[in-house]
């Protein structure tokens, strides 16, 4: 029997939060594909315990590798310098994935410090991420590279979520599709992956704190679906865009959504 084809063969992967369940699905699938792993997350210690998962069958001789890495996306100039580092002594970066959970803030437009908090956490991280990793990927000696970012379909139902969490979704996914026309000419894609999952009341609850539960159990009997996007379907939806399969995909925002037509 041929073994299996290896999609991310000698590739070089970061993805930040790593030690989520997303996150670690998504390792383990570039490891599985033959990509090197970087695993950056604040949770250190659970990064380095799954590296040392990841490595545990691998044949010795094998220059693949799975690290763990300290990582602050509230700063992302200093995490800059890691990433460098590490492209330096790998002498390249193919991928980068940021799996940084947008922040559930409620906020009324009408409360202008609530958005600006709310554009803060999720838009404006994007956009940061997005340079980071272009700038190191454009550094290089080497044609491009692959951005990923999570996204959420939350953000598409309008009538759903606070209005300030709905603005700052479309502007991030505004900023994903304008970065990938700029960098298109480096050889840089950038794509995003949202996945809709079960919603439970108690995150609801946060968002709509005076809400009785019967409407909380409206909302998710009326807009949540019975079968949804396993983390295991966006691990390979993130291995087909970083593979050459997806080598003619930028500026797109693929959403798994299951049996649920947004």
């Amino acid at each position: 029997m041929a073994p299996p084809q290896l999609l991310l063969a000698n590739k070089v992967a970061v993805i930040t939060g790593a030690a989520s369940t997303v996150g670690k699905a998504i390792a383990q699938k570039f490891f599985n594909n033959g990509a090197s792993v970087f695993l950056a997350d604040k949770e250190l210690d659970k990064c380095r315990s799954f590296a040392d998962e990841l490595k545990k069958n691998k044949d010795p001789n094998d220059m693949q590798v799975a690290e763990a890495m300290p990582c602050d996306t509230s700063d992302w100039l200093k995490f800059r310098h890691e990433i460098e580092n590490l492209k330096d002594k790998h002498r390249h970066l193919d991928i980068f994935y940021n799996n940084t959970e947008f922040n559930h803030i409620s906020a009324l437009l009408s409360d202008s410090k609530a958005f600006e908090n709310t554009m803060a956490a999720n838009f404006q991280s994007v956009l940061d991420s997005i340079n980071l990793a272009s700038a190191v990927m454009k550094s290089q000696n080497q044609k491009g590279g692959c951005i990923l970012l999570r996204s959420s379909t939350m953000g598409l139902l309008g009538d759903v979520v606070p209005s300030a969490y709905s603005i700052s979704q479309a502007a991030a996914i505004g900023v994903i599709r304008a970065k990938a026309a700029e960098l298109a000419v480096h050889g840089v894609r950038v794509n995003a992956i949202s996945q809709h999952a079960n919603v439970h009341k108690r995150m609801l609850k946060s968002i709509f704190p005076h809400a009785e539960d019967d409407h909380l159990e409206h909302m998710i009997k009326k807009y949540m679906m019975s079968r949804t996007a396993a983390n295991d379907d966006v691990a390979n939806t993130a291995v087909y865009l970083a593979s050459d399969y997806g080598k003619s995909l930028t500026g797109n925002n693929l959403i798994l959504n299951g049996e649920f037509a947004l």
